[in-house]
């Protein structure tokens, strides 16, 4: 249920001996309800008449509040702001007595969590060791496969600027540089008639990533009809199966 004494105004409690009160009467009714639900539960019993005496018939509201030497008050509000206040009261004991149940819950496993705190810490530690030893494994295996892209490009017949190059423009397109990939782009340029020199030079003119043969379909270098040279560095045969390591 809504905190806001507004809407208890609506409810059959609140409705009862309004009906023929008029707007305004109704008005300050709900107006001086707020109040006292913001100020502790009383209104000044002089700023109650003195608001009751500036409508027509305001006296009618004025009725609908009890007067004690602390003010003035809704019989009914007060009732439901004791409801509030004792619920409140007991789900804060309930929310207590769950957390003191846990609490001790806690301190009886506290024995149990000390006696395994030396076998826990050996076998962390055993734990440790072995991780060590996997991680050294596992650095020395990266090193001994770990792929050089440049030497793949030199060993193709790529100039070594031009390589760099190359690798510049890949690292801004994000392309990653593994064996695959260069497999890849190893038998696109068997495809064309062109040295592998010419077919990386014509990536980087046109910022391309990668390589495919039918890129070079419109391009300058397909109309000079450069061809492979037949040395071990651009042999087919030699890079038949090659290797990049």
């Amino acid at each position: 249920m809504s905190k806001d004494p507004a809407f208890l105004f609506y409810s059959s409690d609140f409705l009862t001996g309004t009906m023929f009160m008029t707007n305004e009467q109704i008005g300050l009714y709900i107006r001086m309800l707020c109040a006292q639900h913001q100020h502790g539960g009383r209104i000044d019993t002089n700023v109650l008449r003195t608001q009751c005496e500036s409508i027509t018939n305001g006296n009618v509201v004025f009725q609908k509040f009890k007067h004690d030497e602390r003010g003035s008050y809704n019989e009914r509000l007060e009732i439901e702001a004791q409801k509030r206040r004792d619920k409140s009261l007991k789900a804060a004991e309930s929310v207590k007595s769950r957390w003191n149940k846990t609490k001790k819950t806690t301190s009886n496993n506290s024995e149990y969590e000390r006696n395994t705190n030396v076998i826990r810490s050996e076998n962390e530690n055993e734990n440790e060791n072995e991780n060590i030893n996997d991680n050294e494994n596992k650095d020395k295996n990266d090193v001994e496969t770990k792929f050089d892209a440049k030497n793949a490009l030199l060993k193709m017949g790529v100039d070594s600027n031009l390589a760099d190059e190359w690798l510049k423009v890949r690292k801004h397109k994000k392309r990653i540089n593994t064996r695959t990939a260069f497999l890849k782009i190893w038998r696109e340029i068997k495809k064309t008639d062109l040295t592998a020199n010419d077919c990386i030079k014509a990536a980087i003119e046109h910022s391309w990533g990668g390589f495919e043969a039918d890129w070079l379909t419109n391009s300058t270098f397909a109309k000079k009809g450069h061809k492979n040279d037949e040395s071990s560095l651009t042999n087919p045969e030699v890079y038949k199966n090659i290797k990049f390591i």
